[in-house]
C-alpha cells in the first residue's frame, strides 16, 4: 500500500502553485527557480510522483471546500436579506434578492446554442426561466 512521505518545502511550494494555477511548468519554475526549458522537462516528471499527486489533490479539495462554503454563506445571507425585505413590504427588493439566489444556484440560466441558417452561423438564446403567457 502507498504511504505518503512528508514533502520538502520546494515540493510543497510546487504543489500549492500547481493546484492554484494549473500550470506545472510555471509551478516548477516558481518552486525551484529553474529555466523554462528545465522546468518544462522536470515538471511532468514531478507530476508522476504519487506523493505530489496526493498533495495536489488535497489542496484542490481544500480550495473546493472553501469556495463551496463561501457560496453557501452568500446564498444564506441573500435569503436572510430577502426575508427581511419581505417583512418590510419591499417586494421589489425581495424579488431581486430571490432572483440573485436562483441565479447563484444555476437555475434559469439562458441556454445558448449555435446553429446555421443558409450557411451563416447564428446564435439562438432561450430563456428557460420565464413562464410568461401572451
Amino acid at each position: 500500500p502507498f504511504v505518503a512521505r512528508e514533502l520538502k518545502t520546494v515540493e510543497e511550494n510546487f504543489c500549492q502553485h500547481f493546484a492554484e494555477y494549473g500550470n506545472a511548468t510555471l509551478a516548477y519554475q516558481y518552486a525551484y527557480g529553474t529555466t523554462y526549458n528545465s522546468a518544462r522537462t522536470n515538471a511532468s516528471r514531478k507530476l508522476t510522483d504519487d506523493n505530489i499527486k496526493l498533495r495536489v489533490q488535497e489542496i484542490k479539495e481544500h480550495f473546493a471546500t472553501m469556495i463551496s462554503q463561501s457560496k453557501d454563506k452568500t446564498i444564506k445571507d441573500l435569503l436572510d436579506a430577502a426575508e427581511e425585505a419581505k417583512m418590510l413590504n419591499r417586494f421589489a427588493d425581495y424579488a431581486k434578492l430571490r432572483d440573485m439566489v436562483i441565479k447563484m444556484c444555476g437555475f434559469y440560466e439562458p441556454v445558448k446554442t449555435d446553429v446555421t441558417s443558409g450557411g451563416e452561423k447564428i446564435t439562438i438564446k432561450l430563456d428557460l426561466g420565464t413562464d410568461k403567457e401572451d
